[in-house]
Protein backbone atom coordinates (compact mmCIF):
# COMPACT_ATOMS: atom_id res chain seq x y z
CA UNK A 1 0.00 0.00 0.00
CA UNK A 2 1.21 3.51 -0.88
CA UNK A 3 -0.03 7.03 -0.18
CA UNK A 4 -2.07 7.03 -3.39
CA UNK A 5 -4.30 4.31 -1.95
CA UNK A 6 -5.53 6.57 0.88
CA UNK A 7 -6.46 9.62 -1.20
CA UNK A 8 -9.90 11.04 -0.33
CA UNK A 9 -12.06 11.36 -3.42
CA UNK A 10 -13.53 14.84 -4.00
CA UNK A 11 -12.04 16.26 -0.81
CA UNK A 12 -13.42 19.84 -0.42
CA UNK A 13 -11.08 22.80 -0.82
CA UNK A 14 -11.14 26.52 -0.03
CA UNK A 15 -10.48 29.37 -2.44
CA UNK A 16 -8.93 32.75 -1.85
CA UNK A 17 -12.33 34.44 -2.09
CA UNK A 18 -14.00 31.92 0.26
CA UNK A 19 -15.30 33.47 3.50
CA UNK A 20 -13.71 32.27 6.74
CA UNK A 21 -17.14 31.25 8.07
CA UNK A 22 -17.50 28.81 5.16
CA UNK A 23 -14.05 27.41 5.85
CA UNK A 24 -14.95 26.77 9.49
CA UNK A 25 -18.18 25.01 8.46
CA UNK A 26 -16.35 22.79 5.94
CA UNK A 27 -13.73 21.78 8.50
CA UNK A 28 -16.42 20.85 11.00
CA UNK A 29 -18.37 18.88 8.40
CA UNK A 30 -15.27 16.90 7.38
CA UNK A 31 -13.89 16.43 10.90
CA UNK A 32 -10.54 18.08 10.17
CA UNK A 33 -8.69 21.12 11.49
CA UNK A 34 -6.93 22.02 8.24
CA UNK A 35 -7.97 22.59 4.64
CA UNK A 36 -6.22 23.21 1.32
CA UNK A 37 -6.47 26.61 -0.36
CA UNK A 38 -6.47 27.24 -4.14
CA UNK A 39 -6.58 30.38 -6.27
CA UNK A 40 -9.12 30.85 -9.06
CA UNK A 41 -6.69 29.28 -11.57
CA UNK A 42 -6.70 26.10 -9.43
CA UNK A 43 -3.13 26.60 -8.22
CA UNK A 44 -2.43 25.12 -4.80
CA UNK A 45 -1.64 27.96 -2.35
CA UNK A 46 -1.10 26.02 0.87
CA UNK A 47 -2.84 24.66 3.96
CA UNK A 48 -4.80 26.85 6.39
CA UNK A 49 -5.72 25.77 9.93
CA UNK A 50 -8.89 26.21 11.95
CA UNK A 51 -7.09 28.22 14.63
CA UNK A 52 -6.19 30.82 11.97
CA UNK A 53 -9.84 31.19 10.98
CA UNK A 54 -11.68 30.93 14.25
CA UNK A 55 -11.17 34.47 15.58
CA UNK A 56 -11.57 36.29 12.28
CA UNK A 57 -14.65 38.17 11.13
CA UNK A 58 -17.15 35.90 9.43
CA UNK A 59 -17.07 38.17 6.39
CA UNK A 60 -13.27 37.95 6.07
CA UNK A 61 -11.88 36.14 3.06
CA UNK A 62 -9.23 33.42 3.05
CA UNK A 63 -7.01 35.68 0.90
CA UNK A 64 -6.54 37.98 3.90
CA UNK A 65 -4.84 35.13 5.78
CA UNK A 66 -2.18 34.24 3.21
CA UNK A 67 0.58 34.80 5.77
CA UNK A 68 -0.74 31.74 7.64
CA UNK A 69 -0.63 29.39 4.64
CA UNK A 70 1.70 26.40 5.06
CA UNK A 71 3.21 24.69 2.02
CA UNK A 72 4.05 21.00 2.37
CA UNK A 73 3.15 17.88 0.41
CA UNK A 74 4.06 14.28 -0.28
CA UNK A 75 4.35 12.21 -3.45
CA UNK A 76 1.51 9.81 -4.18
CA UNK A 77 4.10 7.03 -4.56
CA UNK A 78 5.55 7.33 -1.05
CA UNK A 79 5.10 4.34 1.29
CA UNK A 80 2.52 4.52 4.06
CA UNK A 81 5.11 4.89 6.82
CA UNK A 82 6.44 8.04 5.13
CA UNK A 83 2.89 9.42 4.99
CA UNK A 84 2.36 8.77 8.71
CA UNK A 85 5.72 10.41 9.53
CA UNK A 86 4.91 13.51 7.46
CA UNK A 87 1.44 13.86 9.02
CA UNK A 88 2.99 13.74 12.50
CA UNK A 89 5.90 16.07 11.72
CA UNK A 90 3.66 18.67 10.07
CA UNK A 91 0.98 18.33 12.77
CA UNK A 92 -1.73 18.34 10.14
CA UNK A 93 -5.11 16.69 9.69
CA UNK A 94 -4.93 16.99 5.88
CA UNK A 95 -1.91 15.98 3.80
CA UNK A 96 -1.53 17.33 0.24
CA UNK A 97 -0.53 14.60 -2.21
CA UNK A 98 1.20 15.38 -5.51
CA UNK A 99 0.76 13.07 -8.51
CA UNK A 100 3.36 12.34 -11.17
CA UNK A 101 1.56 14.94 -13.32
CA UNK A 102 1.85 17.61 -10.64
CA UNK A 103 -1.83 17.63 -9.69
CA UNK A 104 -2.97 17.76 -6.08
CA UNK A 105 -5.25 15.51 -4.07
CA UNK A 106 -5.53 15.00 -0.33
CA UNK A 107 -5.40 12.42 2.44
CA UNK A 108 -7.52 13.04 5.51
CA UNK A 109 -6.33 12.22 9.04
CA UNK A 110 -9.42 10.02 9.33
CA UNK A 111 -8.06 7.71 6.63
CA UNK A 112 -4.65 7.64 8.32
CA UNK A 113 -6.14 6.75 11.71
CA UNK A 114 -8.26 4.00 10.18
CA UNK A 115 -5.14 2.58 8.55
CA UNK A 116 -3.14 2.70 11.80
CA UNK A 117 -5.96 0.87 13.54
CA UNK A 118 -5.77 -1.88 10.94
CA UNK A 119 -1.97 -2.02 11.01
CA UNK A 120 -1.98 -2.19 14.79
CA UNK A 121 -4.35 -5.17 14.84
CA UNK A 122 -6.54 -3.09 17.14
CA UNK A 123 -9.68 -5.04 16.32
CA UNK A 124 -8.10 -8.41 17.04
CA UNK A 125 -8.30 -9.93 20.54
CA UNK A 126 -5.07 -9.91 22.51
CA UNK A 127 -3.09 -8.05 25.13
CA UNK A 128 -0.66 -5.19 24.74
CA UNK A 129 2.44 -4.24 26.68
CA UNK A 130 5.17 -1.62 26.54
CA UNK A 131 8.83 -2.46 27.11
CA UNK A 132 11.46 0.19 27.83
CA UNK A 133 15.18 -0.33 27.33
CA UNK A 134 18.39 1.37 26.19
CA UNK A 135 18.33 1.53 22.40
CA UNK A 136 21.68 -0.28 22.26
CA UNK A 137 20.01 -3.32 23.87
CA UNK A 138 17.03 -3.40 21.50
CA UNK A 139 16.70 -6.74 19.71
CA UNK A 140 13.41 -7.59 18.03
CA UNK A 141 14.51 -11.17 17.45
CA UNK A 142 15.13 -11.65 21.18
CA UNK A 143 11.80 -10.04 22.12
CA UNK A 144 10.00 -12.28 19.63
CA UNK A 145 11.86 -15.40 20.82
CA UNK A 146 10.75 -14.81 24.42
CA UNK A 147 7.18 -14.26 23.26
CA UNK A 148 7.19 -17.50 21.27
CA UNK A 149 8.58 -19.37 24.27
CA UNK A 150 5.27 -18.47 25.95
CA UNK A 151 3.22 -19.55 22.92
CA UNK A 152 2.56 -15.91 22.06
CA UNK A 153 2.83 -14.29 18.64
CA UNK A 154 3.57 -10.59 18.13
CA UNK A 155 0.78 -9.26 15.93
CA UNK A 156 2.15 -5.74 15.68
CA UNK A 157 4.99 -3.60 16.98
CA UNK A 158 5.71 0.13 17.22
CA UNK A 159 8.81 1.82 18.59
CA UNK A 160 9.34 5.31 19.99
CA UNK A 161 12.79 6.77 20.67
CA UNK A 162 13.42 9.21 23.49
CA UNK A 163 14.47 12.74 22.53
CA UNK A 164 18.13 11.98 23.17
CA UNK A 165 17.89 8.70 21.26
CA UNK A 166 19.22 6.71 24.20
CA UNK A 167 16.06 4.92 25.33
CA UNK A 168 13.41 3.18 23.25
CA UNK A 169 9.84 2.21 24.09
CA UNK A 170 8.55 -0.90 22.30
CA UNK A 171 4.77 -1.24 21.96
CA UNK A 172 3.72 -4.85 21.39
CA UNK A 173 0.34 -6.37 20.48
CA UNK A 174 -0.03 -10.13 21.02
CA UNK A 175 -2.46 -12.81 19.93
CA UNK A 176 -3.09 -13.98 23.51
CA UNK A 177 -5.32 -12.26 26.05
CA UNK A 178 -3.53 -13.19 29.28
CA UNK A 179 0.03 -11.83 29.38
CA UNK A 180 0.80 -12.83 32.98
CA UNK A 181 3.47 -15.43 32.15
CA UNK A 182 4.88 -13.39 29.30
CA UNK A 183 5.34 -10.36 31.55
CA UNK A 184 7.13 -12.54 34.09
CA UNK A 185 9.42 -13.87 31.35
CA UNK A 186 10.39 -10.41 30.12
CA UNK A 187 11.08 -9.24 33.67
CA UNK A 188 13.17 -12.37 34.33
CA UNK A 189 15.35 -11.38 31.37
CA UNK A 190 15.75 -7.87 32.79
CA UNK A 191 13.31 -6.10 30.48
CA UNK A 192 11.44 -3.21 32.04
CA UNK A 193 7.71 -3.70 31.50
CA UNK A 194 6.53 -0.10 31.56
CA UNK A 195 2.82 -0.81 31.17
CA UNK A 196 0.45 -3.51 30.00
CA UNK A 197 -3.18 -4.01 29.07
CA UNK A 198 -4.59 -7.51 29.20
CA UNK A 199 -7.18 -9.84 30.69
CA UNK A 200 -5.62 -11.99 33.38
CA UNK A 201 -6.95 -15.44 34.26
CA UNK A 202 -5.40 -14.99 37.70
CA UNK A 203 -7.51 -11.88 38.23
CA UNK A 204 -10.60 -13.92 37.29
CA UNK A 205 -9.69 -16.60 39.84
CA UNK A 206 -9.42 -14.05 42.65
CA UNK A 207 -12.65 -12.41 41.54
CA UNK A 208 -14.47 -15.76 41.60
CA UNK A 209 -13.14 -16.50 45.08
CA UNK A 210 -14.17 -13.04 46.29
CA UNK A 211 -17.67 -13.54 44.86
CA UNK A 212 -17.90 -16.95 46.58
CA UNK A 213 -16.82 -15.41 49.90
CA UNK A 214 -19.38 -12.61 49.63
CA UNK A 215 -22.07 -15.15 48.77
CA UNK A 216 -21.09 -17.24 51.84
CA UNK A 217 -21.23 -14.18 54.12
CA UNK A 218 -24.67 -13.29 52.85
CA UNK A 219 -26.12 -16.73 53.58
Amino acid sequence: MITKDLISVNFPVLYLDTKTSVGIELMAANHVMHMPVFDKEENFMGIISLKDLIDKSKSSKISELSSFFRDFSISENEPIYTLIREVIQNKTTVMPVVSDLGTYSFVSINSVLSLIGTMGAVNLPGGMLVLEMPFINYSLSEIARLAESNNAIIMNIFTALSENGYMVEVYLKFNIIDLTHLIATYERFDYKVKSYFHHSEITDIYKDRYDQLMHFLNI
